[in-house]
Formats: structure tokens, sequence, C-alpha cells
């Protein structure tokens, strides 16, 4: 019986991806496929020790599906399944370059980041977790990147958007959660 209520919250638990609400609840269980995979095949192994009844039956029939449903998603990011693009060898004349870091709200290491800034020269760049402290610290690079957008916040979800291209349109929007903001950000194409 423990066997059939574990696979029943296994296959509610892969499925709750569908619903397409943005509440974490729903947005979270899609991270967790290969543990899914990995707790179905172990109900399903762990079955075929019990003597065979109705529940130990459909327990790992449930696991199997589940196992078959992981196994879709998780085939779509190993080497076997086809690749649509191709990957560039060298960054064309136009080409962007774009860094997202997520620097850590409690880390004070504000000059190793700057220091790779300077390095990388991206075209712009995106700072997760940063708070007041960060874009602060972030001040000193201002005349490289004039142009910004932020949402400075101390609980861990502060985004800061720097660019070199000017910013047509920037928006934040609070999808998930009234303090977690999501940025929607329009550049001008460069000529």
């Amino acid at each position: 019986m423990l066997l059939f209520i574990l696979s029943i919250i296994l296959a509610l638990i892969s499925l709750l991806p569908i619903v397409s609400s943005p509440h974490w609840v729903f947005r979270a269980a899609g991270f967790v496929k290969i543990q899914l995979f990995v707790s179905a095949a172990l109900i399903l192994a762990v079955g075929f020790l019990f003597r065979l009844d109705l529940y130990v039956l459909w327990a790992q029939t449930i696991a199997a599906g589940v196992i078959l449903y992981q196994s879709y998603f998780l085939f779509l990011y190993t080497p076997l399944f086809p690749s649509k693009y191709k990957i560039p060898q060298k960054a064309g004349a136009n080409s962007l370059h774009f860094i997202s870091s997520n620097v850590y709200q409690f880390s004070e290491k504000y000059k190793d980041f700057i220091a790779v800034i300077y390095q990388e020269r991206p075209d712009f760049f995106l700072t997760m977790e940063s708070n007041s402290a960060w874009q602060n610290a972030l001040y000193e690079i201002h005349q490289l990147y004039p142009h910004r957008h932020s949402c400075t916040l101390e609980n861990t979800y502060g985004m800061h958007f720097y660019s070199k291209i000017p910013i047509e349109s920037a928006t934040t929007h609070f999808f998930v959660a009234d303090d977690i903001p999501n940025f929607e950000i329009h550049l001008k194409s460069p000529e």
C-alpha cells in the first residue's frame, strides 16, 4: 500500500508543471525531473521484493509511467537528441556579448565581479540577487554602461540590468509573487 501511495505522489508531482499557473508550487516541480525519475525507478525495483498483489502491481505500473514520462523530458538534454541549432565557431561582426550572473546577495566580492566585466566587456549584463550594496559597488562602471534598469531588493531577488545599447523600454513584472521581479527589456537594435 505504501508503494502505491508513493507512486501516486510521484505521478502528481510529475504532472504539476502542466498547470499553467506561474505559482512556484507548479513551476518548482519542473526542476526535479531527475529525482522523480530515480524515485520512480526505486519504487519499480522495490516492488519486485514484495509479494505481488494489486497495490504493488498498480504502484509499479504508475512508477513505470512516471519513468517513461520523465524520460521524454530528460532525453531532450542528452547528446542523443538532435540539435536544431549549430553553435557558431566564431562570433559574427554583429554579435552581442551578454553576461548573466547570480552574484549572491551576501557576497562581498564586488571587485572580482567588476574585474570580470572589465575583462569581458559585454554589451550588456544582468545581475541577480543584487541588493543595494551591489548597486552601490557597481556604480564605478556606470560610465561604461549608461543604460540601466534595476529592481533593488534585499530579499535575494533583486536584479540589475546594465547596457551599452540604448534601452527602448523596460518593465518590471511580478508574475510569480509580489517580491520576485521579472524584467522585460527592449533594446534599440545596433546599426
